[in-house]
């Protein structure tokens, strides 16, 4: 893997540059303390050694400096360099595993809701969520995805108002009558109208509206005077969201239905009563 040649090339090159500079240092505090004591027995021969040491710790700083730039993660040879991609997945696998992340997918391009992995070992870098790693070694990688995670599920929500945007979506879309027609309509045309406008934000893609369903429904959803259902995949045409159950499980909602709720759910089965009499 190429994580082993970079240890072998590089970190190498690293822990000798970074023991000599420690040791320079140590020295350099030496001589400052003779000299604040006028000790110019010991600071002439600390000098001395300071000098033959930062030469040191320079020379190793410029053996590490071309060690990097040589340094290629991926081999010019295809079939040693799918090899090392192959082995580097499966340990990216291990550390999420480690991490507790359900990480779906293949090599590169993986998902771990609410959003992708997309690894570029040419580029040297990992883009995930909205940000970008360069941290390869696998179980760093997955301690930057993690957090990315936490960050996402940490962060906000507007609950009130992402119910009164499924109203108005539903409005827009269920034709004549309105809310009060009482036919579903499909999520992915509330998606379209939330990414037409975007929601708010300059980018609103399927994973960030299937966050969103799945923090709404942690919550009643309810925005008077309607009860907000979200119905499975048999009203998607194939175009479901995949959304987390909160329970380890995943249901796939394909529409989206009013209900009445509260005083006008009780006039509507009046209504309806009034009807059948």
């Amino acid at each position: 893997m190429f994580t082993e040649r970079f240890d072998a090339e590089v970190s190498e090159a690293a822990r000798r540059a970074t023991s000599l500079h420690d040791q320079a240092v140590k020295l350099a505090r030496h001589c400052l303390r003779s000299a604040g004591a006028l000790d110019l027995h010991d600071l002439r021969r600390r000098a001395a050694d300071l000098a033959s040491r930062a030469a040191e710790a320079a020379e190793a700083a410029s053996v590490l400096h071309a060690a990097v730039e040589a340094f290629s993660a991926m081999p010019a040879e295809p079939s040693a360099a799918a090899d090392e991609e192959s082995e580097w997945a499966a340990a990216f696998a291990r550390a999420c595993a480690d991490q507790g992340l359900a990480v779906q997918g293949v090599h590169p391009d993986y998902h771990l809701f609410p959003f992708t992995i997309r690894v570029r070992l040419h580029e040297e870098r990992v883009l995930f969520g909205r940000r970008s790693s360069y941290r390869l070694r696998p179980a760093a990688l997955a301690e930057d995805v993690r957090r990315e995670r936490d960050r996402i599920f940490g962060g906000g929500f507007q609950h009130e108002r992402f119910g009164r945007s499924l109203v108005k979506a539903y409005e827009a879309l269920a034709g004549e009558g309105g809310a009060a027609a009482r036919r579903t309509v499909k999520l992915v045309d509330v998606y379209g109208l939330f990414a037409l406008g975007n929601f708010g934000r300059g980018a609103y893609t399927r994973d960030q509206f299937a966050f969103d369903l799945y923090r709404f429904r942690l919550n009643p959803m309810v925005v008077e005077p309607w009860r907000i259902v979200l119905t499975d995949q048999r009203d998607a045409g194939g175009t479901a969201f995949e959304v987390p159950t909160g329970r380890g499980g995943t249901d796939r909602l394909g529409g989206l239905l009013l209900e009445p709720f509260g005083q006008a759910a009780g006039e509507a089965a009046a209504a309806a009563a009034g009807g059948r009499a």
